[in-house]
C-alpha cells in the first residue's frame, strides 16, 4: 500500500458514533501528537495554513475587537479662542463587538483491514502515518467545513455543513455575477471586471496594506485570468503563461484553492454558494480546535479488522466580518 491507495481508504471512512472523552484514558493523544495532527491538517489546504489558528482551550472562544470610528478631534478653543470644554456627547467613544468560536464536535472512523496491516511496510510507525494520513484528509473538510458551512442546509442534507456558518455566509460584503448587476462572467475582461468589482465593495479603510489581502480563486477563475494575461503579448504575460509565476492583480495576490470547486459542483441552490470567489486578509479569518483531539483503535476480531475513530471540536469565524468580500459568480442577487 502507497500513501495515495491509504489515502484513498481514508476518504472512505464512515462517519458516525460517538466517543466520550473520558472513556479514552490513553487513546488521547500527547501533545507532541496534537501539534503534528494540526499541522498535518493545514498541509493539504491554502486558506486554513494563512487563516489564524486559535488552539482552544474551552469549547467557546470569544473573539473581541474594538475600534474608533470617523472623527475622535475636537477643536480646544471656541469660535473666540476662548478655552472649551468638550461635552460628553462630544467624547470619542471605541465601537466594540464580539465573535464567538464555539467548538462543534465531528468524527470519522477509518476501518483497516488486517490483510493491509500484515502487508504495512512502516510496522510499529503505521499509527503516525494514520494519523498524518487522517489529518490530510480531515483539513480538507475542515477548510470546506470553514468556506462553506451554513446551519440553513438541513442536517439530512449535509451533516457537516450544516453545524455552523461559514465564511461564505458569514461575509457581510457580498457582489453577484448570476444576473450581471456587480459584473459580468461572461464579458471578455473577466475575471479582472470581478477583482475591480470585489475591491469597489470592500470598505477602504481595510485596504491599507494591499500586498497582504488575498483573491482566493477555484482553477477556472486562476486560469482565465492566466489566459488574459498571454493575451496582452508582454514579457509578464508570457512568464504568467509558462512558469509558476505567482500571479496578482493591483497587488493581491490570486491564489488557487481547491476546496472552492466542492461548492461549483453542486451548483447555486439555494443555500448552495455555487461558482464563489474571495477577497480576504488571511489574519482575520479565524479557525479553532479544540484541544482534545482524540484518537481511539478498535479492535474487531471476528471482521478481522481494526477500526481508528477520531474525534475533534472545531469552528471558524471571522475578527470582523465586515472585512471580507465574496463574490458569487454564477448566483444571482436574491434582492433583485
Amino acid at each position: 500500500m502507497d500513501n495515495f491507495d491509504m489515502l484513498k481508504l481514508i476518504d472512505r471512512a464512515l462517519k458516525g458514533g460517538i466517543v466520550e472523552i473520558d472513556d479514552l484514558g490513553d487513546a488521547v493523544l500527547q501533545p507532541t501528537k496534537l501539534t503534528k495532527f494540526v499541522r498535518q491538517m493545514q498541509s493539504k489546504t491554502k486558506i486554513l495554513p494563512e487563516a489564524r489558528y486559535f488552539p482552544m482551550t474551552a469549547q467557546i472562544h470569544e473573539i473581541d475587537r474594538i475600534a474608533f470610528t470617523g472623527r475622535v478631534l475636537h477643536s480646544g478653543t471656541d469660535a473666540s479662542s476662548d478655552h472649551r470644554s468638550l461635552a460628553t456627547s462630544n467624547w470619542a467613544s471605541p465601537g466594540t463587538n464580539t465573535n464567538q468560536l464555539v467548538a462543534k464536535e465531528f468524527i470519522s472512523i477509518a476501518s483497516i483491514r488486517d490483510k493491509v496491516l500484515r502487508r504495512n511496510i512502516e510496522r510499529e510507525n503505521f499509527e503516525d502515518t494514520l494519523i498524518e494520513l487522517l489529518g490530510e484528509a480531515v483539513g480538507r473538510d475542515t477548510e470546506e467545513l470553514a468556506i462553506f458551512g451554513d446551519t440553513r442546509y438541513a442536517y439530512a442534507d449535509d451533516d457537516i455543513l450544516s453545524k455552523v456558518d461559514g465564511w461564505v455566509k458569514l461575509a457581510e460584503n457580498v457582489i453577484y455575477g448570476g444576473d450581471k448587476s456587480d459584473f459580468d462572467p461572461t464579458a471578455d475582461t473577466y475575471p479582472e471586471n470581478m477583482f475591480d468589482a470585489m475591491l469597489s465593495a470592500m470598505p477602504k479603510q481595510y485596504l491599507d496594506n494591499i500586498n497582504d489581502w488575498r483573491f482566493w480563486v477555484d482553477w477556472d477563475v486562476r486560469n482565465a485570468y492566466q489566459n488574459l494575461q498571454k493575451a496582452r503579448g508582454t514579457a509578464l504575460g508570457d512568464r504568467a503563461y509558462t512558469t509558476n509565476l505567482e500571479l496578482a492583480y493591483k497587488g493581491v495576490p490570486v491564489v488557487y484553492v481547491p476546496t472552492l470547486a466542492k461548492a461549483k459542483a453542486d451548483g447555486a441552490s439555494t443555500y448552495g454558494t455555487g461558482d464563489v470567489a474571495i477577497l480576504g486578509y488571511p489574519n482575520n479569518h479565524v479557525w479553532g480546535v479544540f484541544h482534545r483531539v482524540t484518537i481511539e483503535r478498535e479492535r474487531e476480531a471476528k471482521e478481522r479488522r481494526t477500526d481508528f475513530v477520531l474525534t475533534l471540536e472545531a469552528d471558524a469565524q471571522y475578527e470582523d466580518e465586515n472585512a471580507v468580500v465574496v463574490a458569487y459568480i454564477d448566483k444571482s442577487n436574491p434582492a433583485s
